[in-house]
Parts: structure tokens; sequence; C-alpha cells
């Protein structure tokens, strides 16, 4: 389920001007990629799901690369947030919020302002990395 027609959710996150990407129409998802970098440029913070979908349990999916072409073509750096827990609010088949504890973890920024287009793929795998390795640590009392 995507978080768009969730019946809580999909609304709260439309007020909140979040910006959808449907992955199926090219020229739409394009012209919200150009949309956040602009919002990026203006001095504003854009939160993105790397994975592109809710992953199964707790497991970290594969990366897109939105995120960081996003970044790269604004010149700001990338924020890694780890949310742990998350999926027991509520699990990706779910349809209502269940109470639960997160916990969230700020990593180290990645800079990306002597990124390379050509070297993408090993930036992505290394803010991955990180954030799995911050999943395998768990909260350790972190907020």
């Amino acid at each position: 389920m995507e978080v768009r027609r969730h019946p809580l959710l999909g609304p709260a996150f439309a007020f909140a001007d979040t910006v959808f990407v449907d992955r199926d129409d090219h020229a739409q998802a394009v012209a919200a990629l150009d949309d956040a970098v602009a919002t990026l440029r203006r001095g504003l913070a854009v939160a993105i799901a790397p994975e592109g979908t809710r992953s199964h349990g707790a497991a970290l999916g594969p990366f897109k690369k939105g995120a960081f072409r996003i970044a790269l073509a604004a010149g700001v750096p990338i924020v890694p947030i780890v949310i742990h827990d998350a999926w027991r609010v509520l699990p990706r088949s779910a349809w209502v919020m269940t109470a639960a504890t997160v916990h969230v973890s700020v990593l180290e920024p990645a800079p990306t302002l002597d990124w390379k287009r050509e070297q993408l793929d090993a930036h992505v795998a290394d803010v991955r990395e990180r954030m799995a390795a911050a999943l395998a640590q768990g909260h350790r009392g972190h907020a």
C-alpha cells in the first residue's frame, strides 16, 4: 500500500504539501524531483525515504537513487536518519497504526559537493551500509 492511499496518512501528508512520486509516470517523477531540488536550493529540508517503498518488517530494503540525485543536484548534504522499530507502528500491510515506541538515530551527514554522478552507486551503497549498521546496532539509548 502506498502512503498516499492510506485513509489517515494520505490526507495528512497531502496537507503537509508532500510530493508523491509516481514511479510509473516518468515525466511526473522527473518534475517532482525538480521541485525537490528547487526546495532545497531555497534552504528548506526535504525528507525522502530512500527505499522508495516500505520494506517488510525491520529489514532495510534496496535504496533508490532519487534522493541522492536530488542532493547532488542541489549541492546539499544527505543527513541519514534511522527510525528504529517504525514497522511496529504501521506494518506494511496494515491500515491502522498501533501504539509503539520508536527511536531515532541521526547519522553524520554525507557531503555531496565533491560527488561525481558516475560514482553515485558507491555513495548510495555507503549511506545504505551506514544506515544498516545503525539498524543492526539498535537504538542503544539514542533519541
